[in-house]
């Protein structure tokens, strides 16, 4: 999709095209043009019988291949199973020296030496290479060997020296550490993310920054919005398989349909659908996606400005998973440093130094086809499948018969170390992570019998504090109770006891003896109010 704006490779198109928008992919992506595309003309010759073996690819022509394949029917052509190498593609736009006149590999600094500079609007999801996993893999996910799997069958088709010190590499980088278990649907996470940044991320990345030394308008976004669902064909975290920025740009959340199949959406899916395709049609108006329309956001919803993408900060819009707006710098700049810069250099090194022995350049059992995920591209020809064997052998056999006395065991179990079979990665073993396991569960166990204890002792200590307390109240009130007055205190006595019920009951209590003796008193000479008679009782012992 973005060969037209290479002007210096392909055929003249400046008058054609005035603004280009790359969604999840670009010309610099490797599966964007087919390597050997000859290979596949082959297979198809050899199974319509125009030619009798693969042996004879050196000998037929490429007329006589045309020319054959040109009067077989359309039907018969489709039907051919065409094999090519994993993660690649076997038809597509090659370097014909035609339309596309060199490789994009070669001097990428040249690559927009004569070119326009076009706007461009960039995007990608961060899951576009979900297609490539089956959907038992996308719902459950697979062990630590399919994930080293994948990784040599992505060094082995798209690189060629020092394949073991990139799948090392690659490897260390994508690599959860922190994590103590397996976690199948962790190294699909894994497997997604090195794709995406190894097949789309990096190539975009790559070809922005070239476009914006050129002067170029490059507008890049980042569609990471997953719109809720609840639909059963859609693994947990995925959303719908990076197909977010498409549904959001055709405006799916207002149909409620996409590509034929109906769809839950929200307020909030409508909102993103809108504020996207302002964005675009801004853009396309205009070349600047922020006028000349506007979108009115809702109080609780702020729409950010869009900056052009720079050398130094590479500013880009993001729309979260929650469906928030913000404007972030240096997309994925670690791990993208992995695939634009690091790999590179190593590939340079490999490239400037010819006298190395193939077998430097491959990886640990490269011939074990199980050790694979698909088909792999076949060894250079000048490096020859027997020769690079036969020097790993030699080297094999030099490593494993050395004197002892030579080396300290420091030295002598690095060296067992690298020639460790394909399959014994460097991350922990299932030793170690039953042993981490192990730790873990014990570690918990401690702690939590740790909280239960100090709970218990507060507790005691909480019921011996009460029971102490209640116990001191009690001798108090014991030794306050009244005692006996003496002989002629009954006024005083009296008024200790008026505000009780019953003298007598109280007297007889603190064991007393008492006499009650009725006697007028205030009003013994005079009538009480009221007509009532009021008595008073006088203590006497």
């Amino acid at each position: 999709m973005s060969l037209p704006i290479l002007p210096d490779f392909v055929l003249p198109v400046e008058l054609l095209f005035q603004r280009v928008i790359l969604m999840s992919g670009t010309a610099y992506s490797p599966q964007s043009l087919v390597q050997d595309p000859r290979d596949s003309a082959l297979q198809m010759a050899i199974a319509l019988n125009c030619t009798s073996s693969a042996k004879a690819k050196v000998k037929i022509k490429d007329e006589e291949l045309m020319t054959c394949l040109k009067e077989k029917p359309w039907r018969l052509l489709l039907d051919i199973p065409v094999k090519c190498p994993h993660f690649t593609s076997a038809f597509g736009p090659s370097v014909d020296n035609v339309l596309i006149k060199r490789n994009l590999d070669d001097a990428p600094e040249k690559q927009f030496q004569n070119a326009e500079p076009y706007d461009v609007m960039l995007g990608l999801t961060g899951f576009e290479p979900a297609y490539l996993l089956n959907e038992h893999q996308l719902q459950l996910g697979f062990d630590l060997a399919h994930l080293d799997k994948i990784f040599r069958t992505v060094v082995r088709n798209f690189y060629r020296f020092h394949l073991r010190e990139i799948l090392s590499a690659v490897e260390y980088e994508y690599t959860d550490w922190s994590r103590a278990v397996d976690s199948p649907l962790g190294n699909r996470d894994a497997a997604i993310e090195a794709l995406g940044d190894a097949m789309f991320a990096a190539p975009a990345s790559i070809f922005a920054q070239e476009m914006v030394e050129e002067k170029a308008a490059v507008f890049l976004y980042h569609f990471a919005y997953r719109a809720p669902s609840d639909d059963p064909p859609y693994p947990r975290g995925l959303g719908r398989l990076g197909w977010e920025d498409l549904q959001m740009l055709l405006g799916a959340p207002f149909t409620g349909t996409f590509i034929g199949m109906p769809f839950n959406y929200s307020k909030n899916d409508a909102f993103i659908s809108r504020l996207f395709m302002t964005h675009v049609v801004n853009f396309v108006s205009s070349g600047d996606p922020n006028r000349p329309h506007n979108i009115s956001s809702s109080p609780d919803k702020s729409v950010m400005q869009w900056p052009a993408m720079d050398t130094l900060l590479q500013r880009y819009l993001e729309i979260d998973p929650r469906g928030r707006v913000r404007v972030r710098s240096h997309y994925r700049a670690h791990r993208l440093a992995l695939w634009t810069h690091l790999i590179p250099e190593i590939q340079g090194t490999g490239s400037r130094h010819g006298d190395i022995q193939p077998h430097h350049h491959l990886l640990q059992g490269h011939q074990d086809t199980t050790s694979y995920v698909g088909q792999v591209r076949e060894l250079p020809e000048e490096w020859g499948e027997s020769d690079a064997t036969q020097s790993e052998k030699e080297s094999t056999s030099v490593g494993t018969t050395v004197s002892p006395e030579l080396f300290t065991p420091e030295i002598i179990r690095v060296l067992q170390d690298s020639q460790r079979p394909w399959n014994e990665s460097l991350r922990p073993s299932s030793y170690d992570l039953d042993y981490s396991t192990y730790s873990t569960a014990l570690t918990v166990t401690i702690a939590i019998g740790s909280s239960l204890l100090i709970l218990n002792v507060l507790i005691f200590a909480g019921v011996y504090y009460r029971r102490g307390r209640r116990n001191h109240s009690n001798r108090s009130q014991y030794s306050e109770a009244p005692t006996c007055p003496r002989h002629g205190s009954s006024e005083t006595f009296f008024e200790e006891f008026q505000g009780q019920s019953s003298i007598n009951t109280q007297l007889v209590e603190v064991g007393c003896p008492v006499r009650i003796v009725e006697k007028r008193t205030r009003f013994a000479d005079e009538d009480p109010p009221n007509g009532q008679a009021t008595f008073v009782s006088d203590v006497s012992l």
